[in-house]
């Protein structure tokens, strides 16, 4: 008897047949069938594989699928950029609190290299798809949001066509977005409660402070000042720091939004825990023409893979499962690790289950 089982690329070998179809993504963020089912496997297709970033292909078998090993999930960028990235990023916050020997413009001239390194990396990702689970950290938060808001925001870019000069001042706003949070007391940043009024109309000037000190530096220019700026404001007008209002927000400061709000709704805080991806798509979709932009948040959600093949996903029922199929991106087919069954969420069967974690 045959059996299916996903197996990890670099197990696959030329003479396996498919037991399911491949699909990917292209550039506009629509699934193409790149493998057929039954199909034996060569060198060639391997090869293609490889290209498309594929992590899992279900293969014929004659051992139960329950043997299958866990497979690594492809991080978005290497560990020695996320490092080059955290370094610049903690020299120039070092730097702004006046704790730090370098110069301002030192720091930034290492954050220059590595937008430019995530532009050319997202620019080269296939499908335009990017997950950035393994950025997440619970410590040095501000780094670790201020290098996912980047890579965020220069993925949205991308799938909203923006040239690659552009992308890099949008990247540079971005990873600089939240560089007036080192004039904010540090009592009032990492508070674990809830803020008071007074606090909280303190951690509001950190995005007109973050602005005024780049252009003291004489750091960047006016789109990179403007969009740091207001990149707390809504398209209702009810944001801060001057409630603009729709086009009156600069464009950058549109996509950076969208892309703070969820890499901060999704991270975990001393004060609350993270939302699940699909929550908290949620939260940009109910908001949208409120607080963000539509085509913005339809670019996103083009933009980001909410869970990549190989995650491993606590669902509500208890079981644990691992993402074997994300056709579907906020309704995953997964395979469950206690008995390797397949488990298909759109399936009217399991639509009463909910995604509770995402390892």
């Amino acid at each position: 008897m045959k059996h299916t089982k996903y197996i990890s690329m670099e197990n696959i070998k030329a003479g396996m047949v498919t037991a399911a179809p491949v699909y990917v993504r292209n550039e506009e963020g629509r699934h193409l069938m790149l493998v057929k089912q039954g199909t034996a496997l060569t060198d060639l297709i391997i090869g293609r594989l490889y290209r498309y970033h594929v992590t899992l292909v279900a293969v014929f078998s004659d051992e139960p699928a329950a043997a299958l090993p866990l497979s690594k999930i492809k991080p978005i960028i290497s560990e020695n950029l996320a490092t080059e990235a955290l370094g610049g990023l903690q020299d120039l916050f070092s730097v702004a609190a006046g704790s730090k020997v370098t110069t301002a413009h030192r720091a930034v001239r290492q954050l220059d290299d590595v937008v430019d390194q995530l532009v050319e990396t997202v620019s080269h990702e296939a499908g335009g798809l990017v997950h950035i689970s393994h950025l997440k950290s619970h410590d040095d938060y501000t780094y670790h949001h201020s290098l996912s808001v980047a890579v965020l925001s220069i993925a949205i870019g991308r799938t909203m066509r923006l040239k690659k000069c552009e992308l890099r001042e949008l990247g540079r706003a971005a990873i600089m977005h939240d560089i007036g949070k080192i004039l904010v007391p540090t009592d009032i940043l990492n508070k674990p409660g809830k803020l008071t009024d007074t606090e909280f109309e303190i951690i509001k000037e950190h995005s007109a402070k973050g602005a005024a000190y780049l252009k003291k530096e004489g750091i960047g220019n006016s789109a990179m000042w403007d969009a740091i700026y207001a990149h707390h404001e809504k398209m209702d007008g009810t944001g801060y720091p001057s409630g603009l209002k729709g086009g009156e927000i600069p464009f950058f400061a549109r996509i950076i939004t969208v892309a703070d709000v969820y890499d901060a709704v999704t991270s975990y805080r001393p004060y609350r825990g993270p939302m699940s991806p699909s929550v908290a798509f949620e939260l940009l979709m109910s908001n949208a023409d409120r607080a963000f932009e539509y085509n913005v948040v339809k670019a996103f959600a083009k933009s980001v893979e909410f869970y990549p093949i190989g995650a491993v996903l606590s669902i509500s029922n208890g079981r644990i499962g691992m993402v074997v199929d994300n056709v579907n991106a906020l309704r995953p087919t997964l395979r469950m690790l206690d008995n390797g069954e397949i488990v298909n969420l759109v399936h009217s069967d399991n639509l009463h289950l909910m995604i509770e974690d995402a390892n």
